[in-house]
Parts: C-alpha cells; structure tokens; sequence
C-alpha cells in the first residue's frame, strides 16, 4: 500500500552525502578504468581547468603522442620526437626524457627548489610537486608551477 505522505527522493549512491557531484563521477571512472593507479590528481583551482585536463591526461598517457598515433594507426612519417630525434615521441619522451624537457625542468628546480631526483614519469612529478613546503599554499604553489610547465611543454613541443 502506498502512503501519501512519503516523498520520493534521488539519491547518488557514489556520492559520500548522496548527492550528485563531477568530482564522483570522475572517482568512480578511475577507480573502474584504472584500478591499478595509485595516484590521485589533485585539481588545482589556481591554474586554468585545461591546464589540469592535459596534466590528467599525460598522467594516463592519453595524449596523442606519435607513439599513441602509431598505436592507432594514424599514418605519420615519423615516431621520433620532432625536437631531439633522439627517440620515440612518447608522454614520457615529451614531458621527462626528451633534453629539451630536461633543461626546462633544471630551471623549474633551480627556481622553486623542487627537488626532481628520481623521478621519471609525469606522475612522479607532480606528486612531488604537492609534498614541497610546510603549509598549503606553498604546496599549491608548487603543484601550480609544474602543471603551468607540463602545459607549456606541450604547447612548445
């Protein structure tokens, strides 16, 4: 029997209050899609949205390298990467490996004292751009610069 005054409601099961956000739509696509990522992209209000989509996007190499091109059968005369030659245009290659790239990053680290050892995907570098400083704002202060830089490089490359 049905009670008049019970009122139907919506309810967004993912959602922690039950209610409907993006930003869990977006956990659950990447906890479904990519369960084996550890990493968590931290959105950073700071820099433009697009900034943020490539630097999630480079993180999840879903960039249209020339290596993902070639992957999906786009003809193109060349894999290598148009400013070294030296290897395979690759995420990696683009934003890390490729010494252009490289000495960009040397002045990042000169400038805001970002310590980039050992690390060596895109990943790397912006989890370590979050863990510098002692307080928030120079965290995102951080983070900001290496997102701005991982853009730049992409727009130059």
């Amino acid at each position: 029997m049905f009670r008049k005054s019970q009122v139907d409601t919506w309810v967004w099961k993912t959602g922690t209050d039950g209610e409907f956000s993006v930003k869990s739509i977006r956990r659950l696509w990447e906890s479904s899609k990519y369960p084996e990522l550890d990493y968590k992209h931290w959105w950073n209000n700071w820099v433009p949205l697009k900034v943020n989509f490539l630097c999630w996007r480079a993180v999840l190499n879903r960039l249209p390298s020339k290596q993902e091109l070639k992957k999906r059968q786009v003809p193109i005369p060349s894999t290598n990467c148009a400013i070294c030659n030296m290897a395979e245009e690759s995420c990696e290659h683009i934003f890390i490996q490729c010494s252009w790239a490289a000495d960009i990053w040397a002045l990042v680290r000169d400038w805001c004292g970002i310590d980039f050892t050992d690390t060596y995907t895109v990943e790397q570098r912006i989890s370590t751009s979050l863990k510098v400083g002692q307080n928030k704002k120079k965290k995102k202060t951080a983070n900001a610069i290496v997102l701005v830089t991982i853009w730049t490089i992409w727009k130059l490359s």
